[in-house]
């Protein structure tokens, strides 16, 4: 496993499960983002980063909606899918964080023999504590900002899915190091160079929740 620390880290995971032929994403075509939860969550901050993301990724053609595990229908198929699991408590208002969780990671990504898979895993509760600082206004407010750095997250992750690469870019949710004000901040882009790796792979094979979740 590798890691990148700084303000924001990100890292892959090599594993070895198996999933669809790994192509890639083709320009126009139509993603689902399958969001699964393993704690609470704030309904604010999860359309807050909706929005963010399809913002953040709206430059690559992609058309991006948002399901819920529990709303995928048995045998449903997908043109293109990318599992997103949310560890911890993605929430401002909770009291019941009872995490112990000592990394700095912020999200990551799973490869097999050298390729990014469709799956990345973001630390609801680390990037809570990387932005505590940085977040103001009412509570609402600070639900909806939250909900904007988890999105910087899970889209740095897609950009690594989607683009098929370890890379990081020089600049832009790309880049390596974010820091907790970069994740809250009212403007940040895709760099126009990492938008064209993740616009030049065609599509990923279609297929249901289970051909793609199969052995995760």
């Amino acid at each position: 496993m590798r890691y990148v620390a700084a303000f924001i880290a990100f890292a892959f995971s090599c594993l070895i499960y198996p999933v669809p032929a790994q192509a890639r994403i083709a320009i126009g075509s139509h993603l689902t983002v399958v969001m699964e939860y393993d704690q609470k969550y704030s309904t604010s901050s999860m359309e807050a980063m909706e929005e963010e993301v399809r913002n953040l990724l709206r430059r690559t053609g992609v058309r991006i909606s948002f399901r819920k595990k529990e709303e995928v229908l048995p045998n449903e198929e997908f043109e293109e899918l990318i599992l997103v699991r949310f560890r911890g408590v993605c929430s401002l208002s909770s009291t019941s964080d009872k995490s112990t969780e000592t990394s700095r990671i912020l999200g990551w990504s799973h490869v097999m023999s050298g390729e990014v898979l469709p799956f990345g895993d973001v630390s609801c509760d680390n990037v809570r504590r990387v932005v505590q600082g940085a977040l103001s206004g009412s509570p609402e407010h600070r639900e909806r900002l939250y909900g904007r750095a988890l999105a910087r997250v899970v889209s740095h992750e897609m950009y690594h899915i989607i683009g098929g690469t370890h890379l990081h870019g020089k600049k832009g949710i790309a880049q390596a190091s974010l820091s907790g004000q970069d994740l809250v901040s009212e403007r940040i882009e895709l760099a126009m160079e990492d938008m064209e790796r993740m616009i030049r792979r065609p599509a990923f094979v279609p297929g249901t929740y289970e051909d793609y979740t199969e052995g995760r």
